[in-house]
């Protein structure tokens, strides 16, 4: 043999810690609405379940159809508020506007003077206390539109002209679109 040899040790057995018997049941247990109760399972420990055919109410047919009342409209309503020939001079806010049930709404400027006006979009929680939303500046001769950003539940427009001394004269529509109102 060599400068090495083999040494042989032997291992001393750990005494199984499960028996060899399977297992023949398991327990499962749930809740029967107001008890604990033990669920049947197979040897596998697979909960066992009873199929039962299943019945349609007498009440339910293979197609139902619905009726929408007579007062339940659901297209889309329109409708426009014009504020002719107004003289801004210097700041001037328009009446604000309850936007609470309008899905969408908007300012149409016109300007029909020589000079552009800043126009301010402004909305309120409680029509005392009104936020910047959004602006712009509307050139002579021109028209634009402004849409409020963020939801409040009234909107008001605020005009001013750019510069002193120069008035100028615009139109303002307020346009809105509602869907499915209740009529009475």
């Amino acid at each position: 043999m060599g400068a090495f040899s083999r040494c042989r040790t032997k291992r001393k057995r750990h005494p199984k810690k499960h028996s060899n018997k399977k297992m023949n049941h398991v327990l499962i247990y749930g809740k029967n609405g107001k008890r604990t109760v033990p669920i049947k399972t197979d040897p596998k420990g697979r909960p066992m379940v009873k199929c039962s055919k299943l019945k349609r109410p007498s009440c339910w047919k293979k197609r139902r159809s619905f009726r929408i009342p007579n007062n339940f409209r659901s297209d889309v309503l329109f409708s426009e508020e014009k504020i002719e020939n107004i003289h801004v001079s210097s700041s001037i806010a328009l009446p604000s506007q309850d936007t609470s049930h309008q899905l969408v709404y908007s300012y149409a400027i016109v300007n029909k003077g020589d000079y552009p006006v800043k126009a301010v979009v402004q909305i309120s929680p409680d029509n005392s206390h009104f936020a910047r939303d959004g602006d712009d500046v509307i050139p002579a001769g021109k028209t634009k539109a402004l849409v409020p950003n963020r939801f409040l539940r009234f909107t008001r427009l605020v005009l001013s002209p750019t510069a002193e001394g120069h008035p100028t004269t615009v139109d303002v529509y307020f346009q809105t679109q509602t869907n499915g109102r209740k009529i009475h």
